[in-house]
């Protein structure tokens, strides 16, 4: 659901290992990507690579 703020979003402070980090952004920039008109929707199968890439799978 989207937000119905006007304002700026504040940042929220998520603990990782260092050793995560790339994982995580990587996932979080494609998955900021669902809905564009250019790089479409993620598939199921793109959704399990993202889980393996994280280790949850």
């Amino acid at each position: 659901m989207a937000s119905t703020a006007s304002g700026p979003i504040s940042p929220i402070e998520i603990e990782f290992e260092d050793a995560w980090e790339d994982a995580i952004s990587d996932a979080v920039s494609r998955l900021d990507e669902i809905g564009d008109l250019i790089d479409g929707e993620v598939g199921s199968g793109e959704a399990i690579d993202l889980l393996r890439l994280l280790g949850e799978s």
